[in-house]
Order: structure tokens, then sequence, then C-alpha cells
């Protein structure tokens, strides 16, 4: 026979091989999450031991989801080690390669992005997933706007040749723009390229800002690729790009002109392109200031922007063709579509030129309008006298700071047949007040009566009587530079001695080549 008799036992103490992980992601305005997927995650387990050896790893089915909110998943602990940093946007450069994370996908206007989020107990430098723990997540994924090693973007935009302006057309086209552009100069002022730096809006000529009816939609950094991507809105206009190093000094700055005018097209659309030939070369020209909105003989759209000479980024042009002397331009604008004051500390400033060498202060104040000193003609390059610097655009190519896009340049001229112009006179054009020179049935164009900025205050000057492009070109004595100068009465091609310094801000029309 079998007896039995009860044992009471005492209380047992339970190990979970299992880690509990609670997943809740936020995304700012403007993200939208498309999904998730664990990875990374153990296979298997052993009994007696939270170890990883001969374990291996697979991803778990990715999850389609608009929202995550108290997603839980149950995981083999996976202790990966710790690695010291400082700063979590470094956490998945140095990840172990087996380390678990959740993959976020996600999509800001027409860019996707992956968000590799690390598992730990921080989110900086811990890697370990342990048996028996509970570990909940609450994360949020901001704007893309800054470069983070944890964020991967992936969109067809095309990488552009390197340049100082873009031709983008409106209605939500994306370009891939380098910052290794920033270190072009030989001046080292991004140390990496994948790390370390944001992006942003510097200012905008449509009062929409950064918007999808903007000129520009968007501005998205790539840090994985060393790339801003750059979407167009449905609006046009001229929009400057920046990119920040880590101490938020601006490394570079692009000009985005927003145009349906393409003149690189087989068969160029919403314009033309003129070939004038001045009895010794021929010249293709753009049919219109850099940065203008449209060619149309009259409209102030036509007038463009205006640049100092040498430098890469532009000034705003004028808002009419009445404008009096000493005005301010046309309004521009921040990415919230706030107008920026001309003098104040977010507009256009006027300063004296700070340094023997004001490149790199111009590179990191594109929105100060330097004038030198007098005894140096006003040459906004440098604040002594008998210094100066011919090369910032040259005659024979293109340089790192020309400010047209690619496959055009500041055109080059001199005396006589060395300057493109040369050939244009008050009798073969037509001039109208508060419009400008027309010398369209000849090949050369129309010019707009656009005036300048002035080199001693920066203020808008001229504008409804004279026409002024630069040329690329120094000439000998090293004060003056070549320009195309003409008034209601005069025509000048090849003028470089009238006192006009460095420092005036004049439009530029580009040049094939």
């Amino acid at each position: 026979s079998v007896s039995q008799s009860s044992v009471t036992i005492g209380g047992l103490k339970l190990t979970r091989m299992f880690a509990k992980v609670t997943l809740n992601v936020s995304a700012a305005t403007g993200i939208t999450i498309t999904g998730y997927q664990f990875c990374n995650v153990a296979t298997s387990a052993y009994l007696d031991r939270d170890t990883v050896a001969g374990i291996t790893w697979a991803n778990k089915t990715a999850v389609t989801a608009s929202s995550i909110s108290g997603v839980t998943y149950y995981m083999y602990g996976n202790p990966q080690g710790t690695v010291t940093h400082t700063d979590q946007i470094y956490k998945t450069q140095s990840a172990p390669s087996n380390a678990s994370y959740v993959l976020v996908t996600a999509t800001q206007s027409n860019v996707t992005a992956t968000y590799k989020i690390y598992l730990g107990s921080d989110n900086i430098s811990d890697y370990n997933v342990y048996r028996n723990y509970s570990y909940t997540y609450n994360i949020t994924l901001t704007s893309l706007y800054t470069a983070d090693t944890r964020v991967t973007i992936g969109s067809s935009a095309t990488t552009q040749t390197s340049s100082n302006c873009y031709i983008v057309n409106p209605g939500g086209n994306s370009i891939g723009i380098l910052v290794s552009r920033a270190n072009a100069d030989g001046t080292t002022r991004l140390s990496s390229t994948t790390a370390g730096w944001t992006c942003g809006l510097l200012w905008t000529d449509n009062s929409n800002g950064l918007s999808s009816s903007g000129a520009v939609a968007s501005i998205v950094a790539d840090a994985t690729s060393g790339r801003i991507i750059v979407t167009s809105g449905t609006g046009i206009g001229n929009a400057i790009v920046y990119v920040k190093d880590s101490s938020g000094n601006i490394a570079w700055s692009w000009h985005i002109w927003v145009t349906s005018y393409d003149p690189n097209a087989s068969t160029v659309s919403n314009g033309k392109i003129y070939s004038y030939n001045n009895g010794s070369m021929t010249t293709v020209f753009m049919d219109r200031n850099l940065g203008a909105t449209n060619a149309i003989i009259g409209n102030i759209g036509s007038a463009g922007l205006f640049y100092q000479w040498g430098r890469k980024d532009p000034f705003a042009g004028p808002s009419s063709f009445s404008s009096t002397a000493g005005s301010d331009g046309l309004s521009i604008y921040n990415a919230l579509g706030n107008q920026l004051v001309e003098g104040s500390t977010n507009g256009i400033l006027f300063a004296s030129s700070p340094a023997i060498n004001c490149i790199n202060s111009s590179v990191q104040n594109p929105l100060t309008f330097y004038s030198g000193v007098s005894d140096n003609n006003y040459n906004w390059y440098t604040n002594t006298a008998g210094v100066t610097n011919n090369n910032l655009w040259q005659t024979s190519s293109k340089t790192v700071y020309d400010p047209c896009p690619s496959g055009w340049r500041v055109t080059s001229s001199g005396a006589t047949t060395a300057s493109p112009w040369y050939g244009l006179t008050t009798s073969n054009g037509t001039f109208t007040i508060n419009a400008g020179w027309d010398w369209t049935t000849l090949g050369a164009g129309y010019y707009p009566a656009s005036g300048l900025r002035h080199c001693a205050n920066g203020k808008v000057s001229n504008v409804g009587n004279y026409c002024y492009s630069w040329s690329s070109t120094a000439d000998s004595g090293g004060l003056y530079c070549w320009y195309f100068d003409c008034n209601t009465g005069r025509v000048s091609p090849n003028y470089s001695s009238e006192g006009y310094s460095r420092a005036y801000g004049f439009p530029v029309r580009c040049v094939k080549g």
C-alpha cells in the first residue's frame, strides 16, 4: 500500500528568463510615425546564467503603426556592456555589434527617416538588457533639422555638385547638399561631416517662411551621408540655408533659388539664355539677374539680389523701382515667417570690417554687410590700408566663393573687347526709367535698374535709374573691379575706376562656364 502525506515547502524565489520592454514613442509636429521593429534580440538563453556566449540574434518582424503607446515586448537578456559617452547622439556610433535596439520609422515632408534607439539602463552609454528587469522607454522624435547619428535619412534627393547656389523648381522638389563644402577653401570649419552639426534656414524673401507654401518647405539633416536635404515649397523666391558647427557658428551657407526658370535644360524652361557676340567673343548669359523671380521688364521681381565683390552670400535687392536712396531692401523673413528688420540683431547688419582678413567673418556672418577703411577704398575684405585679395572671384576659373549655380559663374571682364558687354550702347538699346536697359533684340538681354547697396551703410540707392553688374576681374590697381555700369544716358560696359569699391552691393548676371 502507499501512504500519502502533505509537505509544506518554503517560499520560492523565481527569476524570469525574460526582460520586459515597454515602448512609448511620440513625435514632434510635422513628423508622422510609420512603424517600429525590435532588432538584435536573442533567439535563446541559458537557464543558469545571464550571458551572451553562443547565442544568436535576430530581428523581430517590423510592425506598421501610426502611433506607439504602451507596446510591450518580452526578450531574453542581452548584456552588451557600456561605453563612456557624454552625449546621447553618439550612443549609436559606438554600439556593440549585437546590442539590442528599436528601429522606429517616420516621415517628415517627403523625407523618410529611421531612428535607431539602443536599449539599456540609460540613453548614453549602457547597452545591457538583463533578464528579470522591466524597462520603460519614453521617446520623443524631434525635428530632423539636427544632425544626429541615431537618425538615418532616406531620400530620393540627388546629391548636388558642390556650389554656393542651387536652382530648385517649386512644388516639393528635393536636393542633397554636401556639408563638406564648409571646408572647401582650406579652413576646417566642420571637424566631422557626419556628426556634431546642425542646419536650418537663415532667411527667405518669401513671407510664408519655412513652410509648404513658402519657397522652401523643409531642411533636413542627413548626417549619415553628410548632407542637408532641402525640399522646395509651392512658392517661389530665395532662401539661405546654413550648416552650423558644434559651437553654433555658421560654417557655410547656400543660396536656394526657387524658380521655374531652368537655364540648364536642353530646352530652357520658363525663360531663355542669351548668346551675345561683342565682335571678339561670344558670351552666354542668363536672361535675368541672380536671384530674380522673373525677367519681366519693369517688374521689381527682375531686380534680383545684391553681392559685395568676392562674397558668396547675397543680400536682398530693392523693394520697388521707386525706392528712395538710403531705404531698406526687399523684406526678408525667418523660418516662422517673421520679418527680419535691417539694422536689428536678426536682420541685415552693417558693420566695419573686423580684421585684416575678413573671409572667415564673412562666412560666419552672411547677413552682415561689411565696409572697410576709407584709405583702402572701403574694401570689405580688410580693415587695413594696402591689403586686398584679387582672387576671391577670378577671371580664369570659378572659385569656391563664386555665387552662381553649378555650370555658371560670375563673368570676367576688362578693357574694350575683354568686356562681355562691349558693343552695348545708348543707340542700340532702350532705357525706361523705373525699368532699365533692354538689349533683348540685340541678344544681350534686359538689365533692370536695380541700383545698389551703398558701401558706407549697406542701404539701397540709385534704384530706377542705374543698372549694374559685377565682373570677377580686379583691375591692375588693386582697388577697383571691372563691372557693367549704365544709367539714363550712359552705357559703360567696362567700368573700373569711378569710385565704386568692393564693399558696394551690385547684382550679378551669371554666364555659362
